[in-house]
């Protein structure tokens, strides 16, 4: 997974992926932290087959500040599909 920070605002790009299945469940956070524009972060990690998968992308203010941009994509590993 990469994520990447397109503008020189102060602001960090964060990706939070999290997946569970029956015997499983891992929540995997990179963030490209310089807020400068200028690069991404990647990670890479494996998802075992037949897990159910949340992806959520946003902007964040500062390493604890809020995330007012998130925005989510796949099913919801706790109450199903988004939408």
């Amino acid at each position: 997974m990469t994520v990447c920070d397109n503008r020189a605002d102060g602001m960090r790009a964060t990706a939070i992926f999290i997946y569970t299945g029956a015997n499983s469940s891992e929540r995997v956070r990179i963030s490209d932290t310089n807020g400068s524009g200028n690069s991404c972060a990647t990670q890479d990690f494996s998802i075992p087959e037949g897990n159910r998968v949340l992806l959520e992308v946003c902007v964040q203010n500062g390493a604890n500040g809020t995330a007012p941009a998130a925005r989510k994509a796949g099913p919801d590993p706790v109450t199903g599909p988004v939408g």
